[in-house]
């Protein structure tokens, strides 16, 4: 078994995840973003290459990303794009991966690519078998702010990966609880407590003891850095307000 663990972010709230926990250098992981974007350079009529270095863990990161005037949820949804280039790929170097897939759960992408990276890499369908790959998934909830739509669609994610996985293997973490009393934060300072969140579960689930103790917690310990400060700042702005004289008072004589 690799003793490091594949971050697959899927869709751009799963690749912003895995990008800002890469920036803490952490080597226990082997970095793979999936998106569809403007940009993109990946083509059904060449994704073939890019696959094979997928899963192929001596290579450290590697983004997948195809072209959104080609590729649509709908088509990642067919076994011929997406399901049939994981199984034929992610078992040519290794039978015993270790596989955190990450996404927010009500968006296109991450919600239709998440299901169907589940199914692929949880059962060998040429032996018929579960798989040896230890998979697991990691998904964010959306804020009661983006609407029933999103929300809806984060449910169905949610109810596909549970019959797929079992619920151990799922992982759900809450945005509107976890920033809940926080309104004051930004919305850097909350995407550092969410994805350093998404990290800890991580590292949690994998049982990855040669973890960086100071960054294993840091997200706890950032949010309660950005609580002191906001207090103290606010603490400040009382004192000087006290300080400052009525307008219209009399001098005491």
């Amino acid at each position: 078994m690799t003793d490091k663990v594949f971050l697959i972010g899927l869709g751009g709230a799963g690749t912003e995840i895995v990008r800002n926990i890469r920036a803490t250098a952490d080597d226990l992981f082997v970095y793979r973003c999936l998106d569809v974007t403007l940009n993109g350079s990946v083509t059904e009529e060449n994704h073939d290459p890019a696959w094979a270095k997928f899963f192929d863990p001596s290579i450290p990161s590697l983004n997948l990303f195809y072209n959104f005037r080609q590729m649509t949820s709908d088509r990642l949804r067919d076994p011929s794009v997406l399901h049939s280039s994981l199984e034929e790929n992610c078992r040519k170097y290794s039978l015993d991966y270790q596989v955190a897939l990450i996404c927010g759960l009500g968006q296109t992408i991450g919600a239709t690519s998440i299901v169907t990276f589940a199914a692929a890499l949880s059962h060998n369908t040429k032996l018929n078998q579960p798989s040896s790959i230890n998979c697991a998934a990691f998904g964010t909830t959306p804020f009661d702010f983006e609407g029933d739509n999103i929300k809806k669609t984060s449910q169905e994610t949610i109810a596909g990966l549970r019959n797929i996985l079992p619920e151990a293997k799922i992982r759900i973490l809450n945005n509107q609880d976890l920033m809940l009393g926080s309104r004051d934060l930004t919305s850097s300072d909350g995407n550092i407590i969410l994805h350093n969140a998404v990290k800890d579960q991580i590292t949690t689930y994998f049982s990855l003891d040669r973890v960086n103790q100071s960054l294993k917690h840091r997200w706890f310990e950032d949010y309660l850095l950005v609580r002191l400060i906001t207090k103290a700042l606010t603490l400040l702005q009382k004192k000087l307000d006290q300080t400052v004289p009525a307008k219209g008072t009399d001098k005491a004589r």
